[in-house]
């Protein structure tokens, strides 16, 4: 029976060695043509090489992972007794000569890397002047910017705007001044002034009057 299902099998040659020997093979059924295995169907046998390789592979990283801690401790615990010596003053010539080369590494090493890193970042845009220089500036007849001249005239209008607000602030916190008439009708009527008011009627008066000449 499967044999009438099977047009033809081609057998192409093997490449390889070992485990890593591959051998390609296709099967060519009546009214199909060649059958693909599907890529998403794996075999017991392959699920079972992955899991191995997995679990070797978890293994390796695990050993790798306690000789690196194991380094590094060692490390850190050399590093503490070399700085204890250190700071005792007990420190070979050598020893020292070789320290003073390693931060004069370091310190280099720094300082050309604070180079790359300043190289690499955008240019700062250029400082912008304060509204007190922008005033210099123009009063002595030097050109600004079309920038300069609006910030310059902005700063401006918003001084003129707080200006406006703090007189009307004023005027609503101060109770309206009476008219040199409605002082007048006030005082005539027996209503007694304000010593601002009296000097102000006052004044008005006098300047109303003629001169003394002139009724001569």
């Amino acid at each position: 029976m499967l044999n009438e299902f099977i047009e033809k099998v081609i057998v192409h040659e093997g490449e390889g060695r070992g485990n890593d020997r591959r051998q390609r093979i296709d099967i060519y059924l009546n009214f199909i043509g060649a059958f693909e295995v599907p890529a998403h169907i794996v075999t017991p046998a392959e699920v079972e090489e992955q899991r191995r390789q997995q679990e070797e592979q978890a293994a390796k990283e695990a050993r790798s992972k306690e000789l690196e801690k194991a380094r590094y401790e060692k490390r850190k615990a050399e590093k503490r007794e070399f700085t204890a010596r250190k700071k005792a003053g007990l420190l070979t010539p050598e020893e020292l000569e070789a320290e003073e080369k390693r931060l004069a590494h370091n310190r280099e090493w720094q300082k050309e890397w604070r180079e790359k890193r300043k190289a690499a970042e955008p240019p700062k845009p250029p400082k912008k002047k304060s509204i007190k220089e922008l005033m210099k500036l123009e009063k002595t007849g030097a050109e600004l910017t079309p920038e300069e001249t609006e910030r310059l005239a902005e700063h401006r209008r918003k001084k003129a705007a707080q200006h406006k607000a703090w007189r009307e602030r004023q005027k609503a916190g101060q109770p309206k001044a009476r008219t040199l008439k409605e002082l007048a009708a006030a005082q005539k009527e027996g209503e007694a002034l304000t010593p601002e008011e009296t000097e102000r009627l006052e004044a008005h008066r006098g300047r109303k009057e003629p001169p003394l000449y002139h009724q001569l």
